[in-house]
């Protein structure tokens, strides 16, 4: 998350790939799937699915909790995304789900929209040992990967 302590750059090298926001996700019939974004006051009191403590959604879901000023009512805790999405789309759940890089998990189920108030970005960073960027192969894997998040942040 952006409020994450920074790599170590004096042990690797940090390539920033992307910071992607976490948008909730809701059921495609879901009364708030109709707004172009939400705010924590119109989640706040929903039932959550989230990750465990520790990870990027559940950091997230702690601050919708403490600036709607309700307690998140966390049916599943499940820290894999394709669940989560299965869950929201069968209803009863909403999540959060990563703007770029959710695209293989989402369906016509579910709708993201973005949460007003609360930064929900998280880093997405490649790293590596500063000596090993002197190869070939790993600068191109690096470019690789740089060219395929750049994509992904385009068609999102």
């Amino acid at each position: 998350m952006d409020h994450s302590p920074r790599w170590p750059a004096e042990r690797v090298a940090v390539i920033p790939l992307a910071h992607e926001p976490l948008d909730v996700a809701l059921p495609v019939g879901h009364p708030l799937a109709k707004k172009e974004t939400v705010t924590a006051d119109d989640v706040g009191g929903e039932a959550w699915v989230t990750s465990h403590p520790g990870y990027s959604p559940a950091d997230v879901l702690s601050a919708v909790a403490a600036v709607s000023s309700r307690e998140p009512n966390i049916i599943h805790r499940i820290n894999d995304y394709s669940t989560v999405a299965a869950l929201v789309a069968a209803g009863g759940v909403v999540g959060l789900l990563p703007r770029y890089t959710a695209g293989p998990v989402m369906n016509p189920d579910i709708v993201l929209r973005p949460l007003e108030g609360i930064s929900t970005r998280r880093r997405i960073d490649l790293l590596a040992r500063p000596e090993n960027l002197k190869r070939r192969a790993v600068v191109m894997v690096c470019e690789a990967l740089e060219d395929i998040m750049a994509g992904l942040v385009q068609q999102g």
